[in-house]
C-alpha cells in the first residue's frame, strides 16, 4: 500500500505503517475488489483483474480485461463484461496477462529503470498463481 491512494485519514506514513492486517484488507475489498467486480467473475479472473487494478489502476485494468476477454471496451463493469470473462478461455486470461506485460513496457524509460522488474515479477508471481489452481484441478 501506498499512502497515495489511501482514505484521508491514512494520508501519511505513520498512519499506512499502523493499518491491521484486516484494515488494509477492508481497505482492498470495499476499493478495488468491489470497484471491479472480482466477486462476480470466475477464480483466476477475480485474482488477476483485482491484482491489475491495485497495481495500474481500476480503469486500465478493466480495460485490458475487456479486450482480451473480446468483451466491448468501455472501462464499465456490467453484465456483459462479467458474462464474457466468466465465458473466456485459459488463453484469454493469459492474452490478459500479457497485455499487463506490454502496458509496462510502454511506461516512461524514467519508470521502467526503476520499476520494470519488479512489475514484471509482480505479473510472473499472478500468472503462476492463477494457473497453478488450474493445473491443481486437472
Amino acid at each position: 500500500m501506498t499512502v497515495r491512494f489511501h482514505p484521508k485519514d491514512l494520508r501519511n506514513e505513520s498512519a499506512v505503517a499502523r493499518l491491521t492486517l484486516e484494515q488494509a484488507k477492508e481497505i482492498y475489498r470495499s476499493g478495488e475488489w468491489s470497484k471491479c467486480r472480482c466477486e462476480n467473475l470466475k477464480p483466476s479472473w477475480d485474482l488477476a483483474l483485482f491484482d491489475a487494478a491495485v497495481n495500474i489502476g481500476q480503469g486500465r485494468a478493466v480495460k485490458i480485461m475487456q479486450s482480451a476477454a473480446g468483451a466491448m471496451v468501455d472501462g464499465f463493469i456490467g453484465p456483459k463484461t462479467i458474462a464474457s470473462v466468466n465465458a473466456a478461455s485459459l488463453d484469454a486470461l493469459e492474452k490478459f496477462l500479457r497485455l499487463r506485460e506490454e502496458y509496462y513496457q510502454t511506461r516512461p524509460e524514467s519508470l521502467r529503470k526503476h520499476y520494470l522488474t519488479g512489475w514484471l515479477n509482480r505479473v510472473a508471481d499472478v500468472r503462476k498463481a492463477v494457473f497453478a489452481k488450474h493445473e491443481a484441478a486437472s
